[in-house]
This record gives structure tokens, C-alpha cells and sequence, in this order.
């Protein structure tokens, strides 16, 4: 990035002092005058006083070397920087900071093993933000979404620095130092450029119409940068250098500041008036970049001011009762120890600026930060909108969007970029294969890369989940009486216009097996129903009769029998095998024979009329009267065994005044099975 820098925020500039042997009132007298340059950031004369002064040297002369390195970076030399920064590597001159500046060079020139080793010597010091070295090994998730996003540089670049755009009418306005004839420009003794100018223009599907720049007033012969509009377009806020009525203004430094300022249209024809300075603004640090919400209530902005958490911060204050309130920093999730600017918060609350500090590729990032979840999570957006290059000033609505890069490949020295992001809703419908109608099942959608679970659902129809171009998922569906499906699928796939896709998944109904199976159902008056299952062999279940159905249509046996045995039933004082007795125990007989791993229990009882002792013998007639019925129709005698109770476990608290009715429910001989 290379005339951003003077519009970002300007800084006073650290000195350094180094004893040098003997030096020459020529050497004093380059050094002191290209110290001035430098502090003033006219680089480009700096460097070639630094070089005299360095030739005046009777030995290396670090301090101008590093000079040189410094001003190369600034005005975006870095191959140029890197050759300086060698030559000044090592040496006791270099401070922490000095080879973060380093290292970011280097990233920027391609050579991450040794920026990566640079990092690592400073991994420890809380004094530089180690966010990029934490990213050197890992470099490759950076480039995992890549497909999801379409990048075309704009035929409204020039051969300038055009950048950070933002939405105005029918398109977008941005910051450009082209050549403007509407008003006296002059150059910037930064790198001796024009001085940066705000234009519009207009876009269309048929291209864009060729800029105009914005009415005087608000452009000036100094720098006009990043702006934002609210109240339907007719208010703005934009960056500006510190000046006033004419005369400019600088800090205690002799630094000429940022400030925001405010005008709104007074005409038709984009009359504008006077620009009003913000009250947070101040002559000795720079505020710069604002982003507005919609409704005009806060703005986001950068500034160095003073309590930041390191260089430049984003910053928001609120507009309550008439006026701005005080600026409140974003805290250290967003804000680190290097620089964070050109903010932009969305319709939707989320928040993207570039960084020096948080995790990246190389240059100034581009991250975004959903404000509507606690807490903050910063992500970079990856390549293509990030390179090892400066990238910046991005403005998004939807899944299209603008935003600003030296990369490879510009028309000038920064360009702007148009970004579609494919995005899409993807939905998944479970279908029977044969009728295409609905199927309710489960749904189960997993990142092929990660693993990862994105959409679980669970008796329903259908599911839902966002994601981006490029992605591979493992989709699978399931439902009773249906074989499992399982897919592999890339939203490759899915056509480029779409925003919405949904993919049916077919199931294919379960055909039944040959084999067939037997339920068999004990029901003792008052107690849980004993279920058995046969299935190829003799099981107790532990369920519902509902349940025991489902387990054979899983396992996809035909149901042929299901027996339903109850107690057997006796007269009053009576142990004889009545006719619905012998009914009952017919049928056992019938499943005993059939499923010879089976046992009985057979447990009598008596009502509560009589002795106990006299009940007691009673119930145990009636059990060996049970059994020998068994026995006489050739089950074996080992099979069965038999307990009585006489009236000691009644199944109501019936007394000598109760029904018939109640007390035929007691006497009862009661049915188990064992396997």
C-alpha cells in the first residue's frame, strides 16, 4: 500500500542515536537534514541524504541503514527494504519492533522461512503482536475457501492509488490521487504524488461509468480520504488532514494530524456545506476512516490515540441526545499491538478492518467480526481477498462486495476489486426412491476435510445449513423401513447464480427377508407384559410390543405368529383345568414345542376366602394340575417348574364382601418363561 499510508494515520516517528567514531560535519550535516525529511515523511529525499550521509561514514552506518529500510517500507519498496534491513540485521540498533517491520517485509517479498525465524526470536515479547508467526505453520488454511470467491480487478483503476471505496447512490465513492482538473493540485512530498481526492461512480451490469470527482468542499488541495454516508446520502464523514481556513495544523511534533469531519447536502445539484470537525478529533493524533451504522447513531473509525493497545485502533462512539459521545476501543480481541484500520460495520452487525497483527498471509489482512456474537471471534477472510500483499478497505453487502489491493497485477499502485462470494443455503430432503414422496428419517451432513458435524436433524423431512462454494461434505440419510443412504458431495455442483440449493436424497424402501419370526406375549393380570422374541433364536425383550415389531422390521423378518398367552383361570375351591384353562395352556404347549429352549414358571394362587393353610394346599393342586396338563401333552417334566402362594399375593385388596368378578382375578395360575 503506498499512498494509503499517508491517509491510514500518520505517526510521529521514533529517533535513534548510535555513537559513530569521529564523524565529519558533512556526515552531521546529511544526517541532521535527512532526520528532517524523514520526520516530515518526504522519504524519497531522506533516502538519498541517508546515502551521502552513510557515504561520509568511516564505518557501516546502521543508523542510516535502517533509515533507508524504514522509508523504503513506508513508501512500499519492500524488495527494496529487505536489501537495507540486511545490511542492518544483527546489529545492536535493531529493536523489536524493527524486526517485526522485518519480518513483515519479508512476508511480503515471499521469503516466510526467514520472517518466520525472525518471528520466533521475538515470539516472547509482549511488546510486538505475534498473531503472524502463530500463522506461518498453518499458512494453508488460509486458501482452504478460495473457490467461494470470484476476485475482478475494476475498470475505474488508474494508474494511481484508488482505494477504500464506500456505498453512495447508484455505486460507490473511493479515495484516488488521479490527476483531478476540477481543482489546483499539487503534489505530496511523501513519494510525489498528487494529493488524494474523493470520486464516485456508478455501477451497473453494463460496467461502470467513469468517475467524477466530488464537488470542492469537500475536495481540497490536501488529502480527502475514507469516507462514509448516511440519512439516505445526504451526510457525510470522511478523513481529511488537520487544517483550517487554509492554515494547516500540527501536533507538538510538527506532525500534521487526521481529523473526521461532517457536512451535509444543502442543494440539489450536490452542494455541500461547510465541513464541521468532529469532537474527538484532535491536533495531536489522528482519527481517520469512518464506517456509519445505517441508522446514523455510531460510527466506527481508527485512530492512534492515546490508550491504544498498540499503533492504531478501531474505535465506535454513539450519537445520543445531539451529540458524539466518547470513543470507546473495541478491546484487544479485535485491537493488537501493530495497526487495525479502515473499519466498515454492515447492515447485519458485522464488523471487517484490516490488520498488521491478527493471523495472516503477509501484508495488511482483511477480517471480519460478527458484533452480534459474544464473545468476538476475529477471522481472516482468506485468499483471494488476502494475499502477501496490502489489502484493505473492503465494504460488503450480501455476497457482493468492493474492497482495495496492491497485488500482483494492479493498473496502479493500489486498485480496487470487485468480490462475489458464492454463498449458499443448502438444503437436504429425504425421498423414497421409487415415489419421490417425503420420507421423515435423520439427517447427518459432516465436512469431508474436518469431520466435523454442520447439520444433525432427527425425525423430519428435511434440513438446512450455510456454506461456501468448494466444500465437500459426507451426507447421510436414514429412516425406518429404508436402507441407510450415504453420499459424498461438492457445492461445485451447485450452478453459480444459486442462492439457495436443495438436494434430495433417495431411500430406498427395505425389501423383507424369507425368514420369518414369532412374538410371543405373557400377560399376567397387574404386571409388565413378558415379551419373547424369535428371530433365528429365543430372546427376552426388554421393551413394548411396538418396539419388539420395530426390532423385526430392522432386521427385516416377516412377523408370522404373535402368541398371546394370559393366566389360567380356576373355579372356587376348585383345581381342575377348566375349558378357557386348557385354551390358554394349549397354546403354551403349541410355543414350548416349537422353541424347546424355552422354560415355564407356573405360580398359583387362591382368593382370600378360607384358611390360609387350606389356600395354601389349594394353590398348590392347582399348580401341579397346570403341570401335569403340560406334562400329559409331552412337554418335559424338567421344562416346568412350579411355586404356590396360597392368598398371600393377591392382585386387589379385595375382601369377603368383594364380587365374583374380583375374586376370580385371584385365582389364578400365572405364566413365566425363561430362556
Amino acid at each position: 500500500m503506498n499512498i494509503p499510508k499517508s491517509i491510514i494515520l500518520l505517526y510521529a516517528v521514533l529517533t535513534f542515536s548510535t555513537c559513530i567514531a569521529g564523524p565529519s560535519k558533512k556526515y552531521e550535516r546529511y544526517r541532521k537534514r535527512a532526520d528532517r525529511y524523514f520526520s516530515n515523511f518526504v522519504y524519497p529525499k531522506a533516502v538519498r541524504l541517508y546515502e551521502k550521509a552513510s557515504e561520509e561514514s568511516d564505518e557501516p552506518d546502521v543508523y542510516s541503514y535502517l533509515k533507508i529500510a524504514d522509508s523504503y517500507r513506508l513508501m512500499n519498496n519492500s524488495l527494496s527494504s529487505e536489501h537495507w534491513y540486511q545490511r542492518v540485521e544483527g546489529s545492536s540498533i535493531m529493536e523489536e519492533q524493527d524486526y517485526m517491520n522485518y519480518a513483515q517485509v519479508l512476508l511480503k517479498n515471499g521469503q516466510n522461512e526467514k520472517a518466520l525465524q525472525i518471528y520466533t526470536s521475538i515470539k516472547n515479547s509482549k511488546s510486538v503482536s505475534i498473531g503472524r508467526l502463530e500463522s506461518m505453520n498453518d499458512m494453508e488454511r488460509y486458501y482452504t475457501d478460495s473457490l467461494a470467491f470470484f476476485i475482478e480487478n475494476m475498470d475505474i483503476n488508474s494508474t494511481e492509488s484508488d482505494f477504500s471505496p464506500t456505498y453512495y447512490q447508484n455505486g460507490f465513492v473511493f479515495v484516488s490521487n488521479r490527476k483531478n482538473k476540477k481543482i489546483s493540485q499539487s503534489t505530496y512530498y511523501w513519494d510525489d504524488s498528487y494529493f488524494l481526492d474523493l470520486y464516485y461512480t456508478e455501477v451497473s451490469d453494463d460496467g461502470n461509468i467513469q468517475p467524477v470527482a466530488m464537488p470542492k468542499g469537500i475536495n481540497t488541495i490536501f488529502h480527502e480520504g475514507p469516507a462514509d454516508f448516511y440519512d439516505q446520502y445526504n451526510k457525510i464523514i470522511f478523513t481529511r488532514n488537520n487544517f483550517n481556513l487554509g492554515e494547516e495544523r500540527t501536533s507538538e511534533e510538527g506532525v500534521n494530524k487526521l481529523k473526521l469531519y461532517y457536512s451535509e447536502r444543502i442543494t440539489e445539484n450536490s452542494k455541500w456545506s461547510k465541513p464541521i470537525e468532529l469532537p474527538f478529533a484532535s491536533d495531536e493524533y489522528s482519527v481517520g476512516h469512518p464506517s456509519l451504522t445505517e441508522d446514523g447513531e455510531t460510527i466506527y473509525f481508527a485512530s492512534d490515540m492515546f490508550g491504544t493497545h498498540g499503533k492504531a485502533d478501531i474505535y465506535r462512539a454513539r450519537y445520543v441526545d445531539g451529540k458524539w459521545e466518547n470513543p470507546e476501543n473495541l478491546g484487544d480481541v479485535i485491537n493488537t499491538t501493530e495497526d487495525e484500520f479502515f473499519p466498515y460495520i454492515s447492515k447485519t452487525n458485522v464488523l471487517y478492518f484490516s490488520s498488521l497483527g491478527h493471523h495472516g498471509i503477509g501484508g495488511l489482512d482483511i477480517y471480519s467480526v460478527d458484533l452480534n456474537v459474544l464473545p468476538y471471534e476475529v477471522k481472516n477472510m482468506g485468499y483471494p481477498i488476502n494475499t502477501k500483499d496490502d489489502d484493505f478497505g473492503i465494504i460488503m453487502e450480501g455476497n457482493v462486495g468492493y474492497f482495495s489491493s496492491n497485488r500482483l497485477g494492479s493498473k496502479g499502485a493500489d486498485d480496487i476489486y470487485k468480490v462475489i462470494m458464492y454463498a449458499y443455503d443448502m438444503g437436504v430432503r429425504l425421498v423414497n426412491e421409487e415415489t419421490r414422496e417425503t420420507v421423515k428419517g435423520n439427517i447427518v451432513v459432516r465436512s469431508k476435510e474436518t469431520g466435523e458435524s454442520v447439520l444433525n436433524i432427527t425425525n423430519n423431512v428435511f434440513g438446512s445449513f450455510y456454506t461456501l462454494r468448494g466444500k465437500e461434505y459426507v451426507i447421510s440419510g436414514s429412516s425406518e423401513g429404508f436402507q441407510e443412504q450415504v453420499v459424498d458431495f461438492s457445492t461445485l455442483l451447485i450452478p453459480l447464480d444459486s442462492v439457495y440449493f436443495v438436494l434430495d436424497l433417495p431411500l430406498k424402501k427395505l425389501e423383507l427377508s424369507h425368514d420369518k419370526g414369532d412374538i410371543i406375549v405373557v400377560n399376567n393380570y397387574g404386571k409388565t407384559e413378558q415379551i419373547v422374541g424369535a428371530m433365528g433364536s429365543i430372546r427376552l425383550f426388554n421393551g413394548t410390543i411396538e418396539e419388539q415389531k420395530i426390532e423385526f422390521e430392522k432386521k427385516r423378518y416377516v412377523i408370522e405368529n404373535i402368541y398371546q398367552i394370559h393366566s389360567v383361570y380356576y373355579d372356587f375351591d376348585r383345581y381342575n383345568i377348566r375349558e378357557d384353562a386348557a385354551v390358554t395352556l394349549n397354546l403354551l404347549i403349541e410355543v414350548l414345542t416349537k422353541y424347546t429352549d424355552l422354560t415355564v414358571s407356573l405360580g398359583s394362587h387362591t382368593d382370600n376366602r378360607g384358611a390360609n393353610a387350606y389356600n395354601d394346599q389349594l394353590a398348590h393342586k392347582r399348580a401341579e394340575s397346570a403341570r401335569q396338563y403340560l406334562i400329559d401333552a409331552g412337554i418335559e417334566k424338567e421344562r416346568i417348574s412350579i411355586k404356590h402362594y396360597g392368598e398371600t399375593q393377591l392382585v386387589n385388596t379385595c375382601q369377603d364382601t368383594c364380587l365374583e368378578s374380583e375374586h376370580q382375578l385371584n385365582r389364578r395360575t400365572e405364566i413365566t418363561l425363561s430362556h
